[in-house]
């Protein structure tokens, strides 16, 4: 049978910068083995659904296994969650967290707290809260990431981003985007209030902050979302699917859709992930 071997190389595309003569990373790069490709196969543009904008990593990933976004997108907070092995049930509300470093008047100075690895402490501080009888569950992912999600009765996924997705802009406020959803926008900001003041207090962001180091003092939250059906990937083509990634997101995506994840050491979603041994598990 034959085997057909995708390979997604996520955010490839860029912008031109000074440093690199005007050019874009890829047009400056050194790139034999995707010139073998290019020369000895087909190249064309796949353009799967409309999209009204440029689409993120979540809903360019769905497309491209065909499935319409419009109609399967489940928010970025059940893939990551799924990703790093949270069992989501029904009712429950996923959003991606960033921890992030924030001035006194919730300014972002960065998105990644300086690209943070070390946040357990943090997180098992945070797991104690608890209002209005709703859980808030909070598991590290990997770096600055963490998926939290909340539990309880009477919740809604459809509230807004926090992530201004800029630095400098300040951290927004939690809205509903429907009245079923304004009491999880009121508990979110209570729970993003709470957190600041644990964060900001924490003794290992004092010492980071003693030593110049970012400290990660909120949490920026985006992709709030619920869990469903949708239908696999051998039902919709079928074939029988695997998935080798190192980000929680592709791997989240992965399982959803059915696909047999496959665990590489050392993979992580970083530029010193395992390539080699993703590529050796592909050919096997």
């Amino acid at each position: 049978m034959k085997k057909i071997l995708l390979i997604v190389i996520d955010g490839l595309g860029d912008e031109p910068i000074s440093q690199l003569k005007n050019q874009t990373p890829l047009e400056a790069a050194k790139t034999p083995n995707l010139d073998f490709l290019a020369k000895n196969g087909i190249c064309g543009l796949v353009l799967p659904f409309q999209f009204p904008e440029k689409p993120a990593s979540d809903i360019s990933h769905l497309a491209l296994f065909g499935y319409d976004p419009k109609k399967y997108y489940l928010g970025r907070g059940p893939y990551e969650a799924t990703g790093i092995g949270l069992k989501l049930l029904k009712g429950d509300v996923a959003l991606r967290v960033n921890f992030a470093t924030v001035n006194e008047n919730l300014k972002v100075i960065d998105r990644r707290a300086g690209r943070i690895e070390k946040t357990q402490n943090l997180i098992k501080t945070l797991s104690q809260i608890k209002i209005n009888g709703i859980k808030f569950l909070i598991k590290k992912s990997y770096g600055h990431r963490a998926v939290l999600v909340l539990r309880g009765k009477n919740i809604s996924w459809a509230v807004t981003d926090g992530d201004p997705q800029k630095v400098g802009e300040r951290a927004k406020k939690i809205f509903p985007k429907n009245k079923a959803a304004k009491f999880t926008a009121k508990i979110l900001n209570e729970f993003l209030e709470k957190a600041h003041q644990i964060l900001k207090n924490h003794p290992f962001n004092k010492e980071r902050e003693r030593v110049g180091l970012f400290p990660a003092n909120y949490l920026l939250f985006r992709g709030a979302g619920e869990i469903r059906e949708i239908p696999k990937f051998n039902e919709k083509y079928g074939l029988r699917a695997c998935c080798i990634a190192g980000g929680a997101l592709y791997k989240g995506i992965g399982k959803i859709l059915g696909m047999d994840l496959i665990k590489v050491k050392g993979t992580n979603g970083l530029p010193n992930t395992n390539l080699k041994g993703k590529i050796q598990a592909a050919k096997r």
